[in-house]
């Protein structure tokens, strides 16, 4: 992402190339740095649409380098750059790389002897595209084992690799801010929560883990929008109701908090989702010192509240 350190990059390159190795991977992606102000081009050729300008000093990430040019990540944005603005490793081998069947510009093609069809590299094309959406489930599948054993550094530096693939999606990104807040590295995971609305900003499951962001930093102010942008997109987020609850909580509005938590208890449909909601997120709170008094009243709350409904609707059914 782009705050995260020229040093930390190159452990990321490092680590990755292991995990290549270890699964049987291509190096997908490496760090480098804009040499100088640069069009971010949407194809590899001169007159190509521009999509954005790339200031020198920017870090990117290389996907790939063809025939001079070099494919790149930024952010969210990916697109091609000439390989002489590229500075690092990635960029010599851009320079070296074989010419091949190419445009010098749109609608122009490069006629060389020698070079193969375009159908031929169309094809190739097709078959590196499908051994990296293959390469990224593989690697998708071991960050759900790093997950699952709580490594979240590894699993940080993991999916930093995925989320510079062109096939990336967003629940990759979600992965991603979720092992950066696990580590307290909330403002990196600021930066991704931004770029996964920027590419998901009607999903209400987006809105609402923006919202848990804010409020995992007991910054309730902040989470308030998202709970309710997140609501406006569904009524029915149980989730988004009880974050929309904390917001007043945590600032000791209690009359308001219970209005949320009621409409909360209405839409929770099991007994796992009030331990893995409101349970979870009181034993939280309680854990770092916030509104310790409050939480433990109303976890208590729910958990009777929660009974008493179900052993109302046991009696009706009957």
């Amino acid at each position: 992402m782009a705050n995260v350190s020229f040093q930390l990059k190159r452990k990321i390159s490092t680590f990755v190339g292991a995990m290549a190795c270890m699964f049987s991977l291509p190096m997908l992606a490496q760090a480098e740095t804009i040499l100088r102000d640069t069009p971010l081009q949407a194809d590899r050729f001169v007159d190509a649409p521009v999509v954005v300008q790339l200031p020198r000093g920017t870090d990117v990430v290389v996907l790939k380098m063809e025939a001079g040019w070099t494919q790149i990540k930024v952010n969210v944005q990916t697109g091609w750059v000439r390989a002489s603005a590229i500075d690092g490793a990635g960029a010599a081998r851009a320079k070296v790389a074989q010419m091949e069947s190419g445009r010098l510009a749109g609608n122009n093609i490069l006629a060389t002897s020698g070079t193969r069809s375009p159908n031929a590299v169309i094809s190739d094309e097709k078959k590196a595209a499908a051994a990296e959406q293959n390469s990224i489930q593989t690697m998708r599948e071991q960050a759900d084992k790093l997950r699952a054993q709580k490594a979240w550094l590894e699993l940080e530096v993991l999916l930093q690799a995925i989320t510079a693939s062109p096939y990336a999606r967003y629940h990759d990104y979600r992965s991603l801010a979720d092992a950066l807040e696990q580590q307290g590295k909330f403002a990196s995971a600021t930066t991704v929560h931004l770029d996964i609305l920027q590419m998901e900003p009607n999903n209400h499951h987006v809105q609402n883990s923006f919202c848990w962001h804010w409020l995992l930093q007991n910054q309730a102010l902040n989470a308030r929008p998202y709970c309710q942008k997140a609501i406006e997109l569904d009524a029915n987020n149980y989730s988004a109701l009880l974050n929309m609850g904390h917001t007043y909580l945590l600032l000791n509005d209690e009359a308001q908090a219970k209005k949320w938590y009621q409409e909360t208890l209405q839409k929770l449909k099991s007994e796992a989702e009030l331990n893995d909601g409101p349970v979870d997120d009181f034993k939280l709170f309680i854990k770092n010192g916030w509104q310790v008094q409050l939480a433990t009243v109303y976890q208590q709350w729910f958990v009777q509240s929660w009974a008493t409904q179900q052993t109302s609707k046991v009696s009706v059914s009957k």
